[in-house]
């Protein structure tokens, strides 16, 4: 914030301000930005011609100000003479010192000698003087070096207890006598500006500060000069830090703006309007009219910094010039300096501007339209000069663009980024959360480099610092978007442990904040520990007892998190969080309806009769009123078919229209399936046991595509990558019921528990576990050997039972694009490692039926079913079973041989002897034949065969299984 320069002062004989000399002071001006960020240029002529009204006001005012100092009888006294003479020098010789320790030496060897106006320069001095050291700003003189606070100097402290007596002696406001002076407007407003300087807040309490504030307030004058008002304005609002502000000071600094508006020069207006701003003052609409009224007459005069504070202010305080149309004049004329003179524009300035733009329009499309143009200058402008900017500078532009809903060019975003990259390891959580939040919401990832430098800044937080949980929250936030967690898992753990601080003993704790952590960890699939839980579960019960202070989308995105974690918090907090849904949802969008309810039925957690009603007449009313998007109406089929038959409730829906609309969208959604290369590898070792099976079949009524399914047996197997799994937990499945009974519903599996099949899992972590990457041969056995285990384990299969001497022509992938080919609307296409296919909402046969009805696992079997009895590691005794037809190849190249094929296969598959471990053949023996007494099938087939596929497992203890990426 620029302070505008004030002339030095010649004192009269009399020395009573208006009443008696003259004082011209000189005091030169000082920078710094609306956040307190210091601009090293100085003033120069505007744009303009002949300086608009600034010259004329301040002509005006510099006239009436002469008058008034010069009226009053001259000295006839020759002592008096001579003590006017010696204050003008005092005044004369502290202007021209250059280092605050000059100053301080002189003020504390003659304050006897010097009177009002010799103290309020001297003030003056040590306030421009201490902040050109503080800063040590490029330009300041060679003396002005770093020192301790200049308000500890014992005499400061002596120059402001002198203040301190004259302004206690003058109560009244009249004139102190023996040539003193009084303490008019320019006198308090040198002091004020120069505590400012110098570092003194409000809460300080300084008794000095205190008294000068109180006499601006009571100051009896209608016509002060404009650059003191700004001055006071600016450093009122530079020491305020108390909770309250001095109401009366600013009413009276706002009755002056109204005098003497035309009197501003556009420093001054922009000082007063930022400090307003600052300080949380609404202005009068009056007041707002004539700052408007002023902006338009000078607009040609107005600097960069004065443009920028002038609409820092105006979103600050959420106001609109008067008329609308100057904000649009204000806007083209800061485009046009930018363009003429943008060596003028600091990067705080473009920043500020844009932050400020973002904040005040609330139609963004509309800005744009008119605007466009000017920002793709300031994006230029950020492209170019990059590295000029700080991380909050960089985090408000970013910010303004995203709000703008303006996409940058990506030669803007990786300048910022690379300027990023240089700041992140000096800067605060707080800077870097906001810029991450900004890149986010522009969906530009920064990588992986930027990321990590960023979350590794929660490593360095200490007991005792303050980060915010709205930090927390963007943080977290970012990461969800882009699909990121930090390698480190402590740092997981710091970000977390800052979150559970803030949910226990934070009062003013955010309900957004609350819910965006707990939807960002069900977005990255991280489930938390107990202690967060138990954190979130008690804050996240105050905070809805307390005003139901949770907005609609952050009850929905709360209840959908616990669905997507699968964690169901207890009854106490779903019971709330139901009755506040039930009592709202008339007011959600189509995704808020569809999201909270699909949660409940996954968590089988049925609310109360009366918001199931109110859900469904939602339902009902969305229907017939809105269109709904195929995911809503996906989500619907699932929550409707959960409800019906899993609530007490019966169905959701009962429309046989959008009954059929739903299921419609469901086998839309269902027709585009993923086959991963872990998919293809467990149907190629399926192939090799000789193991018919089909790839992604289509259940009998067109629901469910499975991953694979064996012919002629209602047995699924599911290959289940990293995607159902949570990120931190290996083992966690996110959907499904898991062993100890909790978890959640999920819709396929409930289907296929219910519908006689029997379902296999393959986790990706133990199909990585039995590979073998120095051995194609070893692994292919161990794989095998996996999958025959795992069937038996869970589905109490040997081998014997599914495998098949059949033509393995059109099993597995081979089968798949035989199907493909003969359905003229699946298409195939190659993704990386994977295959994306997208098909018709069913597949059948070429002759339209649906595929023949299969049996449950069991069938085959007779009834009573025999006795079994385990016969080796993983196998059971063959039992009697349906021969089956082979299909007819479809393509002229002859199988390999049938019977060596599945032989092989079961040998490759077989268990390890069950003889003592002195009996084993050793490691490198492996694949040496076991022995004769083996009882097992394949064991008896194995002596016969040529060649032998794959190779006898080993036992050995299980590796832990590499991090992979998700399927």
């Amino acid at each position: 914030m620029d302070e505008e320069e004030e002339g030095e002062a010649t004192t009269s004989s009399s020395g009573t301000g208006r009443g008696g000399g003259a004082a011209r002071w000189l005091m030169n001006a000082e920078t710094s930005g609306a956040y307190g960020e210091a601009a090293s240029r100085g003033r120069t002529g505007g744009r303009g011609r002949g300086g608009g009204a600034r010259g004329r006001g301040a002509a005006r005012s510099k006239s009436a100000d002469s008058k008034k100092r010069t009226r009053g009888d001259k000295p006839t006294n020759v002592r008096q003479r001579e003590r006017s003479d010696m204050y003008v020098k005092n005044n004369q010789i502290i202007a021209k010192f250059d280092d605050v320790e000059d100053v301080l030496d002189f003020a504390s060897e003659n304050l006897e000698i010097m009177n009002v106006v010799n103290l309020a320069t001297a003030a003056h001095r040590v306030g421009k003087l201490n902040s050109t050291r503080t800063r040590n700003e490029a330009g300041a003189p060679a003396t002005a070096t770093r020192h301790p606070a200049v308000v500890e100097d014992a005499r400061f402290r002596a120059l402001f207890e002198k203040l301190r007596e004259y302004l206690v002696a003058s109560q009244n406001g009249s004139p102190l006598g023996k040539g003193l002076g009084r303490f008019n407007a320019r006198e308090l407003s040198a002091i004020l500006w120069g505590s400012a300087h110098c570092g003194i807040t409000t809460s300080d309490d300084d008794p000095t500060v205190a008294l000068v504030v109180r006499r601006i307030a009571n100051l009896d004058d209608d016509d002060p000069p404009a650059q003191n008002v700004s001055n006071v304005l600016w450093a009122y609002a530079t020491m305020h830090t108390s909770k309250k502000i001095d109401v009366e000071l600013v009413q009276k600094c706002e009755y002056w703006c109204d005098l003497i508006m035309d009197d501003f020069a556009p420093q001054g207006i922009s000082n007063s309007l930022w400090a307003f701003a600052t300080l949380g003052y609404t202005l009068k609409p009056e007041t707002i009219a004539k700052f408007s009224q002023a902006i338009r007459r000078q607009l040609k005069d107005f600097k960069s910094m004065e443009f920028s504070n002038v609409v820092w202010a105006l979103a600050t305080m959420k106001t609109h010039l008067d008329p609308l149309e100057v904000f649009d004049e204000l806007l083209d004329e800061m485009h046009a300096s930018i363009k003429a003179v943008p060596n003028m524009w600091s990067s705080q300035s473009v920043s500020n501007t844009l932050w400020a733009i973002a904040t005040l329009d609330g139609e963004p499309h509309k800005l744009r339209a008119r605007h466009g143009d000017y920002l793709n200058t300031l994006c230029m402008y950020v492209e170019r000069k990059a590295n000029a900017f700080v991380c909050q500078g960089l985090a408000n532009t970013l910010w303004a663009l995203a709000t703008l809903e303006y996409t940058p060019s990506m030669k803007m975003l990786e300048a910022a980024t690379a300027r990023w990259s240089a700041l992140a390891t000096d800067v605060y959580i707080s800077e870097c959360s906001n810029l991450l939040w900004s890149y986010a919401s522009l969906r530009f990832n920064p990588g992986n480099e930027v990321l990590t430098q960023v979350a590794e800044l929660y490593l360095r937080v200490g007991q005792h610092d303050e980060v915010a949980l709205t930090q927390v929250s963007n943080t977290l936030w970012a990461w969800a978007n882009f699909g990121w967690l930090p390698e480190d898992p402590s740092i997981v753990e710091c970000v977390l442990q800052v979150a559970i601080k803030h949910f226990k003993s934070d009062p003013d704790l955010q309900t957004q904040s609350l819910a965006n952590i707990l939807w960002s960890l069900a977005t990255l699939r991280f489930v938390p520990g107990d202690e967060f839980l138990q954190a979130f579960r008690e804050r996240a019960l105050i905070e809805l007892r307390e005003d139901e202070r949770f907005s609609d989308q952050g009850l929905c995105n709360t209840v959908w998190a616990y669905g997507q974690l699968g964690v169901n918090p207890g009854t106490e907090l779903m019971s709330e969080i139901a009755s506040q849904l039930g009592a709202r949802v008339t007011n959600f969008p189509t995704q808020g309806v569809t999201n909270s309810i699909l949660a409940f039925a996954t968590l089988g957690f049925w609310p109360d009769e009366w918001v199931v009603d109110n859900y469904r007449a939602k339902i009902v009313e969305m229907y017939y009123s809105t269109t709904i998007s195929d995911i809503d109406l996906t989500q619907f089929f699932q929550a409707n078919y959960l409800f019906e038959k899993c609530s007490p409730y019966g169905p959701l829906v009962t429309d046989p229209q959008m009954i059929e609309d739903m299921l419609s969208a469901w086998k839309r959604g269902s027709s585009k399936v993923v086959i991963s290369q872990f998919h293809r590898e467990v149907s190629d070792t399926l192939t090799n046991m000789g193991v018919p099976h089909e790839i992604e079949y289509i259940t009998e009524d067109g629901l469910f595509s499975l991953d694979i399914a064996l012919k002629g047996k209602k047995l699924a197997i599911e290959v289940d990558g990293p995607s159902h799994f949570a990120r931190n937990i290996q083992n966690r499945r996110m959907s499904g019921k898991r062993p100890d009974g909790t978890g959640t519903y999920n819709i396929r599996y409930h289907y296929l528990d219910t519908n006689g099949w029997t379902t296999v899992f393959i986790p990706w972590y133990d199909w990585k576990q039995v590979c073998d990457e120095e051995s194609a041969t070893r692994t292919t056995g161990r794989r095998a050997a996996f999958l025959a285990k795992t069937l038996y384990d869970d589905a109490g299969l040997t081998l014997m039972d599914v495998a098949s001497d059949e033509d393995m022509s059109d099993s597995g992938m081979s089968g798949f694009h035989i199907r493909a080919l003969a359905d003229d609307d699946v298409s195939v296409a190659q993704d990386g490692s994977r295959l994306v296919i997208q098909g018709a909402e069913s597949q059948r046969h070429p002759d339209g039926t649906f595929k023949p009805e299969m049996k449950s696992v069991g069938a085959s079997v007779p009834k009573p079913p025999a006795p079994v009895r385990r016969t080796g590691y993983g196998m059971l005794e063959p039992s009697p079973s349906t021969p089956s037809t082979p299909s007819t190849p479809s393509t002229p190249s002859p199988p390999p041989p049938v019977v060596a094929r599945v032989a092989g296969a079961r040998v490759a598959a077989r268990p390890p002897s069950r003889a003592s471990p002195r009996a084993r053949a050793p490691a490198d023996a492996a694949d040496a034949p076991p022995d004769d007494d083996d009882p097992s099938p394949a064991r008896r087939s194995r002596k016969s065969l040529a060649t032998q596929r794959g190779a006898g497992i080993r036992r050995r203890r299980p590796r832990a299984p590499p991090s992979v990426e998700s399927d």
